[in-house]
């Protein structure tokens, strides 16, 4: 059985998949608020995508797995903040 330690890479790319899920609510209901809780978002995913890395090499867990799990999410992720950006600012994607 894995110790809470040896998680926390796991946990922190999970949680950006949350973040993800956080962000599309706040983006398709666009309250007044959503600007900037989309930017703390997004420094919040920021952070756990470069710290996540560095806990598992520290704690030699990187996997194969947890590289491909990490690359997933992290496509997740910033995929749902292109989709946010097209719904709340259509206009910086226009290329007309």
């Amino acid at each position: 059985m894995k110790s809470i330690k040896n998680k926390i890479p796991e946990l922190l790319i999970y949680s950006r998949l949350a973040l993800a899920w956080m962000m599309l609510a706040i983006g398709l209901l666009n309250p007044l608020w959503a600007k900037t809780a989309i930017i703390i978002i997004l420094i919040t995913g920021l952070l756990t995508d470069v710290f996540d890395g560095i806990i598992a090499r520290h704690l030699k867990l990187s996997t194969a797995h947890l590289r491909q799990l990490d690359t997933k999410i992290d496509r997740i992720f910033w995929l749902s903040a292109l989709f946010v950006l097209m719904l709340i600012h259509p206009s910086y994607l226009n290329t007309g």
